[in-house]
């Protein structure tokens, strides 16, 4: 499903895999540190 999506970004021109895959990477080198709601105590 996300591959149809950026394959429909490609084609419109907004957006390439290249790009989508750095914002992806870059999205999850930043919630690395984040603190998880499973993790919080009462």
């Amino acid at each position: 499903m996300i591959t149809s999506l950026v394959e429909i970004l490609e084609e419109k021109g907004v957006l390439t895999y290249e790009e989508w895959e750095t914002r992806i990477r870059k999205k999850i080198e930043e919630a690395k540190g984040l603190t998880k709601f499973e993790e919080l105590e009462d």
